[in-house]
């Protein structure tokens, strides 16, 4: 734990390329928290691959205080005033398409990989790119609420108003602009289809009830 938490990936690159060094690093780990340290502290993206490459089931880890997945702790950033790295972005992307599941997990407080990324910054093309790919990779996301009854979207919209310490530049707002446009589609469309296959579904039961009951006459 002391070499990621120092950041010595050079140190992890070693580990890695020893096979049977690297599954003692897991053994040493019982609770499966390689992964989650290196996501915690933000492990280079060519490494996050090799690790998963190598232990695909540490995708599946659980933080236990805060029940975060690899993928949660990589979207948890150092707060609203930092931006996420393309590095991290990549990362990002990686671990929601090697497990989708993780993309609609809550954890403690309720947030989803999604509402913790809308925590970062928008101030980049590739941050915008990012929340994008996430809300397409789990899109039931989008309209989940945290403890605090607040959807990714309204998570978004408070934090970049908090981001603010000095008046946003042009290309910052027209990213901001873009995400939450995106975000609002989204996450429209996203309800709108989930009332269509409910009505979908109640017309069925409607007519297979019907149907019952023109039968036991």
């Amino acid at each position: 734990q002391k070499f990621m938490e120092n950041k010595e990936w050079d140190v992890l690159r070693t580990k890695l390329d020893d096979f049977c060094g690297f599954k003692k690093v897991i053994q040493s780990n019982a609770e499966d928290q390689v992964l989650l340290l290196a996501c915690k502290y933000k492990a280079p993206f060519d490494l996050i691959k090799r690790i998963v490459a190598i232990e695909p089931n540490l995708l599946q880890a659980k933080d236990t205080e805060s029940i975060r997945t690899p993928l949660h702790l990589m979207c948890l950033n150092a707060g609203a005033n930092i931006s996420i790295s393309k590095d991290i972005a990549q990362s990002i992307i990686f671990l929601a398409s090697e497990f989708v599941q993780a993309a609609t997990m809550k954890d403690s407080e309720g947030m989803t990989p999604l509402h913790l990324l809308c925590l970062n910054a928008c101030n980049a093309s590739h941050v915008v790119s990012t929340i994008k790919e996430l809300s397409m990779i789990g899109p039931a996301a989008l309209t989940f609420e945290n403890n605090k009854n607040e959807t990714p979207m309204e998570v978004f919209l408070m934090s970049q108003m908090q981001s603010s310490e000095q008046w946003p530049t042009i290309d910052e707002i027209v990213h901001q602009n873009d995400a939450v446009t995106f975000l609002q589609k989204k996450t429209a469309e996203y309800r709108r289809g989930i009332k269509a296959i409910a009505r979908r579904e109640m017309y069925r039961l409607t007519c297979r009830m019907q149907e019952l009951y023109v039968r036991g006459a």
